[in-house]
């Protein structure tokens, strides 16, 4: 059975590692060393889910983490901040054991955690826009900052955050 057979979407998030390594676990890593990733992942995982958090916001967050001091760029983003604090303790100790430049780390996850996605409330504002006034610009707009979601976009720093409030509610059905 296929990784993405074994995960459907009864399964929660913090399941996710035990299924992907069960699979495709790397034959040359260390059992302790996989062992404690997938702890760390799973825990990481397990409070995303608990707390709902944004995983786009948090990781470029994370990626954004150049210093310990740093730290409230993801701590905000927690409910339960005591158990964040513990894992974040966790996460920076290991960093310490890798032979890697703050600034290059930052950097690499910076390449794979995408600033901007297209968000439900943003496809409808530029539906709207276009379907009532014939204004394309916003879909231009979305077009251009997705193209380079990894990039800073200054101008559309909007577009990173959390969906407003009005937004919270929209929902997307495939047969419309």
């Amino acid at each position: 059975m296929s990784t993405l057979e074994q995960l459907n979407f009864s399964n929660s998030f913090a399941e996710l590692p035990e299924i992907f390594f069960s699979e495709h676990q790397p034959k040359a890593l260390k059992d302790d060393f996989l062992i404690h990733f997938n702890e760390a992942v799973a825990e990481l995982l397990a409070l995303l889910e608990n707390d709902r958090v944004d995983y786009t916001l948090f990781f470029r967050n994370l990626s954004n983490q150049h210093a310990e001091s740093d730290v409230n760029l993801c701590r905000n983003l927690f409910l339960d901040r005591a158990a964040f604090d513990d894992w974040f303790s966790r996460y920076q100790a290991r960093l310490k054991q890798e032979n890697i430049t703050q600034k290059t780390r930052c950097e690499q996850m910076k390449n794979v955690n995408p600033k901007y996605i297209l968000r439900n409330y943003m496809a409808e504002i530029a539906i709207r826009k276009a379907q009532n006034e014939h204004d394309y610009s916003e879909i231009k707009q979305l077009v251009n900052i997705l193209q380079k979601p990894f990039d800073e976009h200054p101008d559309f720093e909007h577009y990173a955050g959390h969906p407003p409030e009005w937004a919270q509610q929209i929902e997307v059905s495939c047969s419309s």
